[in-house]
């Protein structure tokens, strides 16, 4: 965990290392393989987060003029169960207001919402799809498709003939016969 200074938004310097991260393709994180920004912490109940998720959302989705903006809400809780993930994703959106779409696939903004013990976090970023749900490590080297990877499989992969596999245990068959020199 990392606290910044009130006037530097952890939203920005999240957003500025992976714009590094994805135009340089070089790891500068030895211990840090996801970020996770959060723009303000309340109490990890119902009434707080509510109260956090009006001041927090407001920016980005109550402000003239209304354009409508789509949206999707990550929810994440570890060691934590005083909130419940339905819920808050149904009192999220509530808070987003009228007019805003759901789209899960290419939103166009995200709400984070992380809840640890007692402590809950909340924050809206841009991006998320586009760097790898911020995770630094996708970002340098993304994992290839498997479809690519058994491509590259099967290209790499020797090729072995019936001929040749009909030779090898015509050998070792004789080999046994000789006098118990085993090919493993």
């Amino acid at each position: 965990m990392l606290k910044l200074p009130a006037r530097k938004d952890p939203v920005d310097v999240v957003l500025r290392i992976m714009n590094d991260v994805a135009s340089t393709k070089r790891l500068k994180t030895r211990y840090c393989l996801r970020f996770t920004p959060i723009t303000r912490t309340c109490k990890a109940t119902m009434e707080d987060l509510e109260k956090l998720a009006t001041s927090v959302l407001a920016p980005h989705f109550l402000t003239e003029p209304k354009t409508p903006t789509s949206f999707m809400v990550v929810y994440s809780a570890r060691n934590s169960n005083s909130l419940v993930r339905d819920e808050v994703i149904k009192m999220l959106a509530n808070c987003v207001g009228q007019g805003h779409k759901v789209d899960l696939t290419q939103p166009e903004k995200v709400i984070l919402v992380e809840a640890y013990k007692s402590v809950a976090g909340i924050s809206v970023v841009t991006d998320f799809q586009r760097f790898k749900k911020f995770n630094v490590s996708q970002l340098v080297d993304p994992i290839p498709s498997a479809k690519k990877r058994a491509k590259d499989d099967e290209s790499e992969a020797p090729s072995v003939k019936k001929a040749d596999v009909d030779v090898l245990s015509k050998e070792k068959k004789q080999r046994r016969k000789e006098g118990g020199d085993d090919v493993q």
